[in-house]
């Protein structure tokens, strides 16, 4: 999952909160693609995803609450704003913003995740949390 610009520096090269700050960015820069393909590249096929009080288990599911998703959040992105990292686990506090296909009013909202992550790598659990939306007046 993990791509540099030359061979010479691997993941395994740096600190295990180094290497979980990379995939943090790199995760977040993925997600902000709005690209349900590339999101999902960022799972591991087995993956449990608990959204809310909603779970999602392997990639179809995942890839159908993407797809869904996509259809009312137009424009998604989101910013990690802190993070922290113990082993597999990291936990980060997210501020999102979007746009609503019904009405055409941008929100944002802020949120809790925490990613147990694989041996590869990849989202193996994720487990999300929304702490409401603020109505954002005019264009994020």
């Amino acid at each position: 999952m993990i791509q540099f610009e030359n061979d010479t520096m691997r993941l395994t090269d740096l600190t295990p909160q180094q290497a979980n700050e990379v995939l943090c960015k790199q995760m977040e820069a993925t997600w902000n693609q709005c690209d349900e393909t590339e999101i999902l590249k960022l799972f591991e096929s087995d993956a449990k995803w608990k959204h809310m009080n909603r779970h999602y288990t392997g990639l179809d599911e995942i890839r159908e609450f993407l797809e869904t998703r996509s259809r009312y959040f137009l424009h998604y992105q989101i910013q990690v704003l802190s993070w922290i990292s113990q082993g597999p686990k990291v936990s980060a506090t997210l501020e999102s913003k979007w746009q609503s296909s019904k009405t055409g009013q941008w929100y944002r909202s802020s949120g809790m995740a925490v990613a147990t992550l694989s041996e590869n790598q990849r989202l193996k659990r994720l487990d999300t949390l929304s702490h409401g939306k603020i109505v954002y007046p005019g264009v994020c």
